[in-house]
């Protein structure tokens, strides 16, 4: 005597497969190390002036490089920046650390390669960045823009990585 199972049943059974699988890869991703400050990669998004993606790539336990790569849809426009920030050791609370860094933002319209619409921009991002395996930051990153021509601006914003 053969068993078989009708559509909805097969159905129904992988469906609670698929719970099964999604529950175990959440344990194992809550299971990670909360003392991921060394060697963590970062993966997440920065809003407000720049927003995009953003990655956090470490290089020590107090130095890593971020860079983040967004649209800017009120002028069609694609940036990339990329900074090198330093830690210092955490203050009042374990898991804040106050950072400062330098960097550059290239700032590309989709006709820059045929044309000098394009921008360069030098940066000093300081901040805040707080947690261990997720991340909240906030940014202040005066920046002097090189190319085409010599202005300051002032940039804010806010994100959250979450390090593997």
């Amino acid at each position: 005597m053969t068993l078989s199972l009708t559509t909805s049943q097969q159905h129904q059974r992988h469906k609670v497969c698929l719970y099964q699988i999604c529950l175990f890869m959440l344990l194992c991703l809550c299971s990670l190390p909360a003392l991921a400050r060394n060697n963590s990669i970062g993966v997440g998004a920065q809003f407000a002036q720049p927003h995009g993606l953003s990655v956090q790539l470490p290089i020590n336990r107090w130095t890593a490089f971020n860079s983040s790569l967004y649209y800017d849809v009120r002028i069609p426009t694609i940036n990339i920046h990329l900074d090198q920030i330093f830690f210092r050791g955490s203050i009042f609370y374990r898991n804040l650390y106050p950072y400062v860094g330098y960097g550059a933002l290239m700032n590309l319209h989709p006709q820059s390669l045929l044309t000098d619409q394009g921008a360069l921009i030098a940066r000093a991002p300081f901040g805040l960045e707080l947690g261990q395996q997720f991340r909240a930051f906030v940014e202040l990153t005066p920046s002097l823009s090189v190319l085409p021509a010599l202005t300051f601006k002032l940039h804010s914003s806010l994100g959250l990585r979450f390090h593997f």
